[in-house]
């Protein structure tokens, strides 16, 4: 908790896909100030970037239930409790009218909460407390586009928006169950979704062709899915238990370097 407060301090508010100016270097400012520093800033070139998340808020919609765990039931929650921290590398290209283009490559996971809720058809509260599962992993493959606005001789700030595909992998679910101990409910799946991202923040340029950027993000990155399991606890047919809409809220600090 401290750990995550601190950081997210620190990290004033987002990343994901942005770079700062080529030209940041001490003969520059000696030259003329902000013009003469950025001279180099206003052409074309090719950055990298890698970055980390530490993530704020988790949203998930949650929709059905497996018959297996829980007849007539309505499944409220428990798949995925919130994300871990993640991370990325992209590499981009920086345009003369402020206008950045990166493509990026980004690992997260999820746990999941320690028991699946439902609601029965009374509307009673009915749990199962998880046994054993594995975190969902999350594969995103995104295009961003960023527009900078130049703040200072050493700070830009920035909008960006993203769209991608991620692939969403599930692993097999077992819960205790009164009388039959732990009992695997749900079997692993894979699901691949469009994935999409709004985000702000800012970039430091240390020297001319290198520095930090960070803010915050939005990001839905689709559906996960899961399979069903027959009475003798063998994987049967794609689950209706699903949830939808995964929404990680970030905050992300990174390194870019110009090239």
């Amino acid at each position: 908790m401290y750990k995550k407060l601190i950081m997210s301090v620190a990290a004033l508010g987002l990343s994901t896909g942005v770079v700062l100016a080529d030209g940041y270097e001490s003969s520059g400012y000696e030259a003329g100030g902000y013009e003469a520093a950025n001279a180099g800033a206003k052409g074309d070139y090719f950055f990298g970037q890698i970055d980390y998340s530490i993530n704020i808020k988790t949203d998930v919609t949650s929709e059905s239930a497996p018959a297996s765990v829980a007849q007539g039931s309505a499944y409220t929650g428990g798949m995925i409790d919130e994300f871990d921290s993640s991370w990325g590398v992209g590499i981009g290209y920086r345009y003369a009218n402020n206008v950045a283009a990166v493509v990026r490559y980004e690992e997260a996971s999820t746990s999941s909460d320690p028991a699946l809720r439902f609601v029965d058809v009374n509307g009673s509260a009915l749990t199962r407390t998880v046994t054993d599962s594995g975190d969902t992993d999350i594969t995103n493959i995104m295009l961003e586009a960023a527009y900078f606005v130049p703040y200072s001789e050493k700070v830009e700030f920035f909008v960006l928006g993203g769209l991608g595909r991620a692939e969403i992998e599930t692993q097999d679910l077992s819960v205790n169950i009164a009388g039959l101990g732990s009992y695997r409910v749900g079997c692993g799946e894979q699901e691949t979704s469009t994935s999409y991202r709004l985000g702000a923040g800012a970039t430091y340029a240390m020297t001319r062709a290198a520095g930090f950027y960070a803010g915050v993000t939005y990001t839905n990155y689709g559906d996960l899915a899961a399979k069903e399991t027959d009475d003798n606890q063998n994987c049967s047919t794609r689950s209706g238990s699903q949830d939808v809409d995964i929404e990680s809220q970030d905050v992300r600090i990174g390194y870019y370097i110009n090239f």
